[in-house]
């Protein structure tokens, strides 16, 4: 589980490629709070740390990750947000994340607001389900608040701390960002479409007597 609050932009040393595997290797000075088997967000891509060393950190990346993410458009020299799991006796600035990303949505606008920056992003219309005004959501891992939605888009407004501290300072127009829309919204939209025709609920395993 994460925050949304990055702590550190790291930047890819090496990707490599052998048959269905993928590994990163991040430079990041978070390494050294970093333990084998931990979690790190990865442009809120929650992965597993399986080697370490003085100022980097290797995670290996699923096929399927790989495939929904913005992992696999990655280049060596690329920035990318980085935040630690959250500890129970952390203070929850931002809001819950969960690291596993939603969809991939594309940069449409970037444009100075006074001291904010209006970030636009197209995404999938079934996204839209989990998105309201004033609500969270988590772009590469940064937890903001919806300041829009349009038809197949959501514009979000950052201030220029976020902007300085996170790779957004370093995107262009048509990059690709993860999307991780607000799990609460998603248990709302979940609830009010009903329960689902398969699947074995705790809900199910109370009203049929097999739970108390």
């Amino acid at each position: 589980m994460f925050t949304g609050l990055v702590q550190e932009v790291g930047r890819v040393l090496e990707q490599r490629m052998a048959g269905h595997q993928c590994q990163f290797k991040i430079q990041a000075t978070t390494a050294e709070i970093l333990g084998l088997g931990d979690s790190v967000a990865v442009n809120g891509v929650c992965l597993t740390v399986t080697r370490k060393g003085k100022g980097w950190f290797e995670a290996d990346v699923m096929p399927r990750t790989l495939q929904d993410t913005n992992l696999k458009y990655l280049k060596l020299r690329d920035y990318v947000n980085l935040e630690p799991a959250l500890k129970m006796s952390d203070s929850l600035g931002g809001h819950l994340v969960t690291g596993h990303v939603d969809g991939v949505g594309r940069l449409l606008g970037l444009q100075r607001e006074r001291n904010a920056v209006l970030v636009k992003v197209g995404l999938a219309e079934k996204l839209l389900d989990y998105i309201v005004m004033k609500g969270s959501i988590a772009l590469d891992g940064v937890s903001l608040t919806v300041q829009d939605v349009e038809r197949n888009a959501v514009v979000v407004s950052i201030i220029p701390h976020t902007f300085r501290q996170t790779r957004f300072q370093y995107l262009k127009l048509g990059d690709y960002l993860n999307i991780e829309t607000d799990m609460l919204m998603k248990r709302q939209s979940e609830k009010e479409k009903g329960p689902a025709k398969n699947g074995i609920t705790l809900e199910f395993l109370k009203e049929h007597g097999y739970w108390k």
